[in-house]
C-alpha cells in the first residue's frame, strides 16, 4: 500500500511542467540549483534510464509536499530525463551516480509554471527536491 501511495505521489512530477506564459515572477529561482551532497561512486543516469531513489519533495519554506516511504525506495515507472517528469527533476537527476544525493531547487518555469498542481502545489510556486539515488535499473 505504501509503495502504491509512492508511485501515485510520483505521478504528481510526472508530464505536468512548464510555464503557461503568465507574468507573475515567481519567488525563488531563476535556474535550476543543482548541489551534490555526496557524490556516488556508481552508474550515471542517463536521460532514458529507469531509476530507484528515496526523495523528499519540499517547498522552500521546508514544508514537505511529497516524499518516498523511509526505507522504501521507489522505482519510477517512467525513464528519466525524456519528458516524463517536472523539467528541472527530469533535468536535475542526469549525471547522478548510484550512491550520491542532490539537492535540487527548481524555479517554479521548470516545475508547474503558472498553472500550479491543485491543490497540493500553487501556481508560480518554486520547488525544492532531496534525493538518494538508489539504484538504476539494468546497470
Amino acid at each position: 500500500m505504501n509503495r502504491l501511495l509512492a508511485v501515485v505521489g510520483l505521478a504528481a512530477l510526472m508530464g505536468c511542467g512548464g510555464d503557461s506564459g503568465t507574468n507573475s515572477t515567481p519567488a525563488g529561482p531563476t535556474s535550476l540549483q543543482i548541489e551534490d551532497v555526496v557524490v556516488g561512486t556508481g552508474a550515471t543516469v542517463v536521460a532514458g534510464d529507469t531509476i530507484t531513489i528515496n526523495y523528499i519533495g519540499t517547498f522552500l519554506d521546508g514544508r514537505v509536499f511529497d516524499q518516498s516511504t523511509p526505507g522504501q525506495p521507489v522505482t519510477f515507472p517512467r525513464p528519466i530525463g525524456v519528458g516524463n517528469f517536472i523539467p528541472g527533476f527530469d533535468q536535475g537527476l542526469l549525471g547522478m551516480k548510484v550512491g550520491g544525493r542532490r539537492k535540487l531547487t527548481i524555479p517554479s518555469s521548470l516545475a508547474y509554471g503558472s498553472a500550479g498542481a491543485p491543490p497540493t502545489i500553487p501556481p508560480n510556486t518554486p520547488l525544492a527536491f532531496d534525493v538518494t539515488l538508489v539504484g538504476i535499473v539494468g546497470k
